[in-house]
């Protein structure tokens, strides 16, 4: 059965375009390398929030432990 972890960042004013890119550019592929499936990243669009959000994904339980 896989299993899901949502993840949910409060980001610093001004910082969004930097996060995205970070995320986009280097945590997204190392967490592939290391067996996580990312979902996302999505921002909220309405309102003055700086959040950032993504789920992960992995077939079972054992296999987040193991890329934990």
């Amino acid at each position: 059965m896989a299993v899901f972890e949502y993840r949910h960042y409060e980001l610093a004013p001004g910082k969004q375009e930097l996060t995205r890119s970070y995320v986009r550019e280097c945590s997204e592929p190392n967490m592939t390398r290391h067996g996580f499936r990312m979902m996302g990243p999505w921002e909220v669009i309405a309102g003055t929030t700086n959040s950032l959000h993504y789920i992960l994904e992995w077939e079972n339980f054992e296999a987040r432990e193991r890329a934990w």
